[in-house]
């Protein structure tokens, strides 16, 4: 039998549930008024031929909602909440549709729900190419690929692509990177490991310290399709997203395999259009310095009168001579400020071309 205090505990779990009940008839009530004002704005731009995802504003509306939140909900709460919400809203606006290197799985394809949220069309793309292929004739309406990685240099194909393709950068990413040995073997059993290069480079150290040279490691074109061929074939393993184990039958058998537990890699959000100012923004530039000395000094010390802070440097092999070096530099500043259009100005004098290849809001 329950004890005496049973019942008024009962009495208050019911009272405190009813409240419950009442906020959520609230809270479902707001959300579809501040969908209706979403489906008059979508209206609104699509007149106007105005894109309607903006990232200034988004990251307008969740700077406000963290500076609103006084808990006990995290700000990280909060924000996931909102990027579904806001998922939602776009697709009330418009059928959105974003590429990323497939197949479904792929760090390309968390990063883009990271971003984007799960009420939006996800289409799967076969190399980094077509992504920026699918967004440059419309197939698309953004796409998403890596630029940088935290355990090793830019991805060069990503940034080599930027000088074929007429496309922009309207938003950045910064996505946690874990991950899993996952396999339907025993992990001394296993005898071939697959997964892309990246995955490979961020465990070298565990693999080394557990594998040695008993293990073929074979590198495939995307951690998913590592995945996949691990659940193939006997006595394989991938190294990939835990996200993608059930996905293919697979166990993990040892998680956080990295050589590094804080590794990240940043992904740029593909459009064909600028985005506005959020305030707190970071412009990206490909340009190629004239052939004499000194060129570069001089061009960095145009963004240092201005006041500007780079935040990356990156020089790749020009496309026709070794010699025709392109520098890909990201600074501080949106390329609509007055500042940031002095030094463009005058950093173009010192250039054999130069490209803006978008202004967005900075991430932390």
């Amino acid at each position: 039998m329950p004890g005496t205090d049973f019942y008024p505990l009962m009495k208050d779990l019911h009272a405190l549930r009813r409240k419950i009940d009442t906020l959520d008839e609230r809270i479902v009530d707001l959300l579809n008024r501040r969908a209706e004002v979403v489906g008059k704005i979508g209206r609104l731009k699509e007149r106007e031929g105005v894109s309607v995802y903006s990232p200034e504003r988004e990251s307008e509306v969740l700077k406000r909602v963290e500076r609103r939140n006084g808990g006990p909900l995290t700000n990280e709460c909060l924000r996931s909440v909102y990027r579904e919400l806001m998922s939602g809203s776009l697709s009330i606006e418009k059928s959105v549709r974003v590429a990323f290197l497939g197949p479904p799985g792929t760090f390309a394809h968390i990063a883009a729900r990271k971003k984007f949220g799960n009420s939006v069309e996800y289409r799967p793309a076969r190399d980094l190419a077509s992504v920026f292929e699918m967004v440059a004739r419309g197939a698309a309406d953004y796409g998403i690929v890596p630029c940088e990685n935290s355990f090793g240099s830019g991805i060069s194909l990503s940034l080599d692509l930027f000088t074929k393709h007429e496309v922009k950068i309207c938003a950045e990413i910064y996505l946690s990177i874990r991950l899993s040995l996952l396999s339907k073997a025993a992990i001394e059993d296993v005898r071939v490991v697959y997964s892309h290069p990246h995955a490979f480079q961020q465990c070298q150290s565990w693999l080394r310290n557990n594998f040695g040279a008993a293990v073929d490691l074979i590198e495939v074109a995307s951690t998913t399709l590592a995945a996949e061929k691990a659940s193939k074939v006997p006595r394989a393993a991938a190294v990939a997203s835990a996200e993608v184990a059930r996905r293919y039958g697979l166990r993990v058998i040892q998680s956080d395999i990295g050589d590094d537990s804080n590794a990240f890699t940043r992904f740029f959000v593909l459009s064909r259009d600028f985005g506005g100012a959020s305030g707190s923004d970071r412009t990206s530039i490909v340009l190629a310095a004239e052939d004499r000395v000194g060129s570069l000094h001089e061009i960095l010390g145009t963004f240092r009168r201005q006041g500007l802070s780079l935040t990356k440097i990156e020089s790749r092999m020009g496309p026709h001579r070794p010699r025709d070096a392109h520098f890909f530099i990201d600074f501080l500043g949106h390329c609509a400020d007055p500042k940031v259009k002095r030094a463009l100005r005058s950093v173009a004098q010192l250039c054999r071309f130069l490209t803006v290849l978008g202004s967005y809001p900075a991430e932390e």
